[in-house]
């Protein structure tokens, strides 16, 4: 395998055959000498660079978390450890950080010296650029004479999967999840004497009251049959519907309506999970999906899992997907609707789920902000007419809004 050569080496190279031509043919004793003197500096450093790199056994592993958020910067640990007998000078590492973009992708870091049998921990940091699964690595070690004239680049298959989030920004507002009235979210209560249910507490047992939840001890404290009492969940049930057709991504770039709607349906999800409302997640890229209603941290990070790797390649429209999935939402039930301003045959589904009991929570992504042809008059226009036409409360997203922001003020 040959040497990698550098600027200096060339140069080098060319010089020694100058001087060897210009001995060569001027028979001169001080260029025969130079020559010479040329020629064993170029095999010294060569000959040490072999050692460096053949001599000795260089271990080299990694150390990083498997998940993070959008724009996230990890820290990003290397060990490297020399095996050799003899010491090692000027290694250069090279780790393919992948989920940063463009050259930023190539983490270097310049090792002096390390001794023989040394053990060196390195580090260094990397931004994660966007959502997605990415697979770090390899690592070189490139090699070096002390001059730094030749090199030689050896890959170590070190590999690590990372997963990246979308970004996840805070909701301080947030419409209400049902019609009417309501002044808290999340789980409501009741009291039952049913079976699965949080202990509540005792009282005094009423016919029909089934044997097996008599309390005994209470009952022989008091003197009369006293029964166990429970106390049952009755959870807000919202519906998050995400549009990945092909043909609904308009934009450029990290700045898609796709990329938007994916970090507020991201963020959604963790505030109604968080608030313990049962979530359902329902979207059709290149095959359907579907969660199912639930709560908690690992249903959370299932959706979040899908999110990081969701592409706008499906076939299906989104009118098309709420009326596929319309048995999946119950009345008396909350939707998310994440979905474009110019989609008219998704509108008439609002209606539609309103006429269900349904309660629809639309989500407009403005698209004509997403093409940067925009004009802030039809914008807000296009506000006005969506507002009559639908008799709705609705967030309007436009291509460089603070999403925090805008989940931040009163609904509109």
């Amino acid at each position: 395998m040959p040497s990698d050569f550098s600027k200096k080496a060339a140069v080098l190279f060319s010089i020694f055959f100058v001087v060897a031509i210009l001995a060569w043919k001027t028979n001169v004793s001080l260029l025969y000498f130079l020559a010479i003197f040329f020629f064993l500096f170029i095999i010294g450093n060569l000959l040490f660079l072999l050692v460096q790199e053949h001599i000795g056994k260089i271990e080299v592993h990694r150390k990083i978390i498997n998940t993070a958020l959008e724009d996230e910067t990890l820290d990003v640990e290397i060990d490297i450890r020399n095996r050799s007998f003899l010491p090692k000078y000027y290694l250069l590492l090279e780790d393919l950080f992948s989920a940063s973009f463009g050259q930023a992708r190539y983490k270097r870091q310049l090792l002096a010296q390390i001794k023989a049998k040394q053990k060196i921990n390195t580090a260094y940091k990397g931004r994660c650029f966007k959502r997605g699964l990415y697979r770090i690595g390899p690592i070189s070690v490139i090699f070096s004479d002390l001059l730094g004239i030749f090199f030689r680049s050896k890959t170590y298959p070190v590999y690590s999967q990372l997963i990246v989030y979308p970004k996840i920004f805070n909701i301080q507002r947030f419409p209400s999840l049902v019609k009417g009235n309501i002044s808290s979210m999340g789980v409501g209560t009741r009291r039952v004497s049913g079976d699965d249910f949080e202990f509540f507490g005792v009282r005094e047992y009423r016919l029909g009251d089934p044997l097996k939840k008599i309390h005994w001890r209470t009952t022989a404290r008091l003197g009369f049959l006293a029964v166990k009492e429970y106390e049952q969940y009755a959870a807000y049930n919202v519906s998050i519907v995400l549009d990945l057709n092909k043909s609904s991504n308009i934009g450029f770039g990290k700045e898609t309506t796709l990329e938007y709607a994916i970090k507020i349906a991201a963020s959604c999800a963790k505030y109604l999970i968080e608030k313990g409302v049962l979530v359902q997640f329902v979207a059709h890229g290149q095959e359907p999906v579907i969660f199912p209603f639930n709560k908690g941290g690992f249903h959370l990070q299932e959706i979040l899992k899908f999110l990081a790797t969701a592409e706008a390649e499906g076939h299906v429209s989104l009118s098309e997907l709420l009326t596929v999935n319309s048995e999946f939402i119950p009345t008396y039930s909350t939707v998310v609707l994440i979905m474009n301003d110019n989609d008219s045959e998704a509108l008439g589904h609002i209606a539609e789920l309103r006429a269900k009991n349904i309660s629809v929570i639309p989500i407009f992504l403005l698209t004509s902000t997403f093409l940067r042809s925009d004009n802030p008059e039809i914008v807000k226009s296009r506000k006005i007419n969506l507002l009559k036409e639908l008799r709705v409360d609705g967030f309007f997203i436009s291509q460089g809004d603070i999403l925090e922001d805008k989940f931040s003020e009163a609904v509109k």
